[in-house]
């Protein structure tokens, strides 16, 4: 930018007689000075006409000495007001030029910025749908695995209790029983329906393609292979019972034989001495019924230990069940919290690999930016929100003469920092936060 304003010839010219112009105005300063502090001394210890006189005159000169220095420092003090105007002039064109610069890259920062974000958003609800399909896998598995553990409980179930159920008369046929347990168990048994995941971002189809068919038939065929190892070792278990269960039978039977047979002696021997009582006389009548009461008394007496040592078979019998059963349901259910646990597991691994994933697709670097809020009040009534929360933070601490100088655009401005600094925000709906982005 070129100016012809002051002429650089000129400029040195008048400078040059600068240093002389002072002197003179110091020298007439300092002689004005002087006389000025003699008349006012004089004056002060008595006042008349005459000193009258003399400090009006005083006065006067000192005036005409004045507008001679004015007249003397005017070149210089103007030239130099022309000289420090050239000075801004240049200063102040260049901040157009900054201003429209520092415009353009606020707008960039801005766009980067707006990028960025719906970067991240994207990011985020990709994440999001990533983690929330591996959850609905691990939870297809949990379900799936609690289904065929289920299943072969059920059937161990039944097994141990037409096992437990057996008599003397079938327990010959029960080896080939249990061989065929499970034998008519195919793979398409294994086909379970599990009840579908609640999603909220993905969907069942996407759920199926990162989780396909082929890998849910794995879990049939492994549920299969591991049903058809469990009930191996279940119809082991129950052959190894099975002599013991002969022995058990043909000991309850005998002893039931047996008992019936003492019951029905000693009812003969009981019956037959009240037949001899009868037929005897009074005497040994009473002697014969007293036997027979006896008698029947032992009867009753054997008939209630009968009864009671079958109990206590009866008794130990359930109880072994029932130890049977829970161990069987311990091992479905540990079966059950070894799937859950295996399932966790993997979710969790490839939970980490997602989140990893995500954070790459973040890896490319933000801009430099100072980052602030622009307070957009939609309705007028806004304003007593931000008038608000002004008098909260600050107004109620300012003298008043400042309190009645501030404005409402002051109080927006400092609104508006104040988010920025705090992260505080009035929540409303006449209220709008837009973000604003300055390119450092």
């Amino acid at each position: 930018m070129e100016t012809t304003l002051v002429k650089i010839d000129d400029f040195k010219a008048l400078i040059s007689t600068a240093p002389a112009a002072l002197e003179e105005n110091k020298a007439s300063y300092a002689t004005a000075l002087k006389k000025g502090e003699e008349l006012i001394a004089l004056a002060s210890g008595k006042m008349d006409d005459i000193i009258d006189d003399q400090l009006s005159t005083y006065i006067s000169r000192v005036k005409a000495t004045i507008k001679t220095m004015k007249e003397k420092r005017e070149p210089f003090t103007q030239i130099m007001t022309m000289v420090a105007k050239e000075f801004t002039t240049l200063e102040s064109a260049l901040k157009d030029p900054v201003e429209r610069c520092q415009k353009l890259r606020d707008a960039y920062a801005t766009k980067k910025m707006e990028e960025r974000r719906e970067q991240e958003r994207l990011a985020a609800l990709r994440l999001a749908k990533e983690q929330e399909l591996i959850e609905a896998e691990k939870d297809y598995r949990i379900k799936y695995a609690a289904a065929a553990a289920n299943h072969t409980l059920s059937l161990k179930q039944k097994e141990l209790a037409w096992f437990n159920s057996l008599t003397l008369d079938k327990v010959e046929s029960a080896e080939q029983s249990i061989n065929l347990i499970g034998g008519s168990e195919m793979e398409s048994c294994f086909y379970f329906t599990v009840t579908p995941f609640a999603y909220r971002y993905a969907t069942q189809a996407e759920f199926e393609e990162q989780f396909p068919a082929a890998e849910r038939q794995k879990l049939v065929t492994e549920a299969f292979l591991t049903f058809k190892k469990e009930t191996a070792l279940f119809k082991r278990e129950l052959m190894d019972m099975l002599p013991s269960k002969i022995k058990q039978l043909e000991e309850a039977e005998a002893a039931r034989i047996a008992a019936e047979a003492e019951a029905k002696r000693r009812a003969a021997e009981a019956e037959a001495a009240r037949i001899a009582a009868e037929k005897a006389n009074a005497e040994e009548k009473v002697r014969l019924e007293a036997e027979a009461k006896r008698k029947a008394a032992e009867a009753e007496a054997a008939r209630i230990d009968r009864e009671a040592a079958e109990a206590k078979r009866r008794a130990e019998e359930e109880a072994r069940k029932a130890e049977e059963a829970a161990r069987i349901a311990a091992e479905a259910e540990a079966a059950k919290r070894k799937a859950e646990a295996e399932a966790a597991l993997k979710a969790a691994e490839r939970k980490a690999t997602s989140f990893v994933d995500a954070q790459a697709d973040l890896f490319v670097q933000a801009p430099k930016v100072k980052e602030g809020y622009q307070i957009i009040a939609k309705d007028n009534s806004a304003w007593l929100l931000l008038v608000q929360l002004w008098f909260e933070k600050e107004g109620h601490t300012l003298p008043a003469d400042k309190f009645e100088n501030m404005t409402l655009g002051r109080i927006k401005t400092f609104c508006e920092k104040y988010a920025s600094k705090k992260e505080e925000f009035i929540e409303s709906k006449l209220i709008e936060y837009k973000p604003v982005y300055k390119a450092k």
